[in-house]
């Protein structure tokens, strides 16, 4: 009995540990944790999702949750005038009948720092985006980003996608074609870390209860024994 009840020890001690690690990984690689939303305006339905990328996010500039509620968070996605914007310059026209009021920058990783490109898109002449998008390079997933130079100045939020995301920002769903786009939480991924937590406790205090449980029937059998 007292072999049995430790082997279910072992299992259950080697599950509590695996979820554990796995959380940890879920806070580290943050792949999911948030999404850019592809919008279509409709005269009889307003806005609605027609697309999304998962995203990552940078440890620097605004929250994502709280930019969702801002009047800014809905926008053009638009290319930038170097593409790797990691000096100066001024943002390029947009040759479309749609209204942008609102701009998010979509720009390659590469030759500068994130939060460097972060800067030079926030300070944009004649007036800056209001929003970060990086694509990283093709074939490779988006991987949350840290900043280095100017990172406290960043006032903006800033996310990465994958190549495959950009292509569609900038091409099919292109502002040019009357598309819009927000940056939001993704919803699934929360549900995930919030049920997560329960479960682990609950299994830790199985674990808890199982190890007295051992201790006990151990105890018991010495002194049966003597």
């Amino acid at each position: 009995m007292f072999i049995v009840l430790e082997k279910i020890l072992r299992h259950i001690l080697s599950v509590y540990f695996y979820l554990i690690l796995i959380l940890n990984n879920s806070r580290m690689c943050v792949f999911g944790q948030y999404m850019v939303e592809i919008l279509e305006y409709t005269e009889l339905d307003g806005y609605r999702a027609v697309a999304h990328c998962d995203a990552t996010a940078a440890n620097f500039g605004s929250d994502i949750s709280t930019f969702l509620f801002g009047m800014n968070s809905v926008g053009c996605a638009l290319p930038t005038e170097p593409p790797l914007a990691c000096s100066d310059f001024e943002k390029p026209r947009l040759n479309s009948t749609s209204q942008c009021v609102v701009d998010f920058a979509v720009v390659s990783r590469g030759n500068c720092s994130f939060s460097e490109k972060a800067y030079y898109v926030q300070q944009a002449k004649p007036f800056g985006y209001q929003a970060l998008i990086v694509y990283n390079f093709k074939g490779k997933s988006p991987n949350p980003m840290s900043g280095s130079k100017f990172a406290e100045l960043i006032q903006i939020p800033v996310v990465m996608v994958k190549y495959e995301c950009m292509q569609s920002l900038l091409g099919h769903y292109s502002a040019e074609h009357g598309y819009t786009v927000t940056i939001k939480s993704n919803t699934g991924y929360d549900n995930l870390i919030k049920y997560r937590f329960p479960f682990i406790i609950i299994v830790g205090i199985c674990c808890i209860v199982l190890l007295i449980s051992l201790l006990i029937y151990s105890r018991r059998k010495k002194q049966y024994s003597g």
